[in-house]
């Protein structure tokens, strides 16, 4: 059994991802898909070193995406497997744009372990900066203004190969991004000595399995 306080959590985070995936459905207007593919995997580099297995892995993932309008999840980082992923679907796109830029890549990534992410902060005058008090209805509105009022630049900054930074850059090949935040702010002390966790990265894990544990509703419910 689970006592009064992980109920209230496990709740909190159901409804959170329930209108995180409502958000997807009508802001961006999202498919329904057939398909929900979740890939996982650290930030340390990702080779396969055999050429024709990594072009196979590439194609067949690609592929089945096609062929099942699936929406795929990552961390959204250029860096290790997800940027691999990144990869093939930026080739996929050269041979064939039409379709393959239908297929939602959506990067679920912790906004405090974004490089740069001061870069892609919006105007405060569009969010409150307490992201209790903003409905999905206000994000909506927000995200359905014109393309020129909402934009921002993000330069994609790669850490050297021999540095093991606290902070990845977002992936330039995905299609959409959720950045979520943790509940410790922008203090790094407190997370390392309360969390318990090895990356902040981490801290965001459980939202993202019950936004992917949404979306494959829309899946089984076809709608």
């Amino acid at each position: 059994m689970q006592d009064d306080t992980d109920n209230n959590s496990t709740m909190s985070l159901e409804s959170q991802a329930a209108q995180i995936v409502d958000f997807m459905r009508n802001a961006w207007k999202l498919p329904v898909p057939e398909l929900i593919i979740s890939v996982t995997g650290g930030a340390n580099a990702f080779k396969i070193p055999l050429p024709r297995i990594h072009q196979a892995f590439q194609q067949g993932l690609v592929k089945a995406a096609m062929t099942t309008s699936a929406w795929i999840f990552t961390s959204g980082t250029h860096v290790g497997v997800t940027k691999e992923i990144g990869n093939a679907f930026d080739k996929c796109r050269y041979r064939d744009s039409k379709v393959a830029s239908t297929i939602p890549l959506i990067g679920i990534v912790n906004w405090y372990t974004t490089t740069d992410n001061k870069q892609l902060t919006q105007d405060s005058n569009d969010i409150s900066q307490d992201p209790n008090s903003s409905s999905i209805s206000d994000l909506v509105t927000i995200f359905n203004r014109p393309i020129k009022n909402r934009v921002c630049l993000y330069r994609l900054r790669k850490p050297l190969e021999k540095e093991k930074p606290e902070t990845y850059p977002l992936d330039h090949n995905h299609t959409h991004f959720l950045m979520l935040q943790d509940e410790f702010g922008d203090d790094d002390i407190k997370w390392k000595n309360e969390s318990g966790a090895t990356y902040r990265a981490n801290l965001i894990l459980n939202l993202r399995a019950k936004i992917e544990e949404e979306s494959r509703k829309i899946t089984n419910q076809g709608q």
